[in-house]
């Protein structure tokens, strides 16, 4: 702790990294699992329809097994 710091301006310096903190684990604790399903598989549709190979980056017979 810095001597010419204040215990009152040493927690007002750590409150908004607290509030910042709680704002972010709010975010992680209220994602919607539907939601992120639905996210999560048209990012592995669009993934794979925008490249130039016929390999897939994410093969349907590997979901759940490789990622």
């Amino acid at each position: 702790m810095n001597p010419n710091i204040t215990v009152a301006e040493d927690t007002q310096l750590k409150l908004p990294k607290l509030s910042t903190i709680d704002l972010l684990q709010t975010w992680i604790d209220g994602e919607d699992a539907e939601d992120q399903k639905e996210t999560g598989d048209y990012l592995v549709q669009t993934l794979d329809q925008d490249r130039s190979s016929v390999r897939e980056f994410f093969p349907a017979e590997l979901e759940g097994i490789t990622w």
